[in-house]
């Protein structure tokens, strides 16, 4: 049987089925909190690049840093997020 078919085998979103094991996971932008069961939108965190990508790391938990999914980041060398509309801002040294 799939532990995963009975209350989502205790994750709040995404529970991963494996032969051994079941473990809990998080979609793109949410945070597994320390419970291993609960993911959470972080409040604080740090948004860099490395220049073919943008990446975010929380500073509320200690999991490793996100590439954020977005389209057309070639080279990106400086960045910008607004906190009231939730933007990042970038500048791209491929593009002229």
């Amino acid at each position: 049987t799939n532990p995963c078919a009975d209350r989502n085998g205790g994750c709040s979103h995404l529970c991963l089925f494996t032969p051994r094991a079941t473990k809990c996971g998080c979609p793109v932008g949410l945070e597994l909190l320390s419970d291993m069961r609960t993911c959470i939108v972080p409040e604080a965190f740090l948004v860099f690049t490395s220049r073919a990508a943008i990446h975010r790391i929380s500073l509320e938990t200690t999991n490793n840093d996100v590439a954020i999914p977005l389209t057309g980041v070639k080279e990106a060398s400086a960045l910008d997020f607004d906190v009231a509309s939730n933007h990042i801002y970038w500048t791209d040294v491929s593009l002229k």
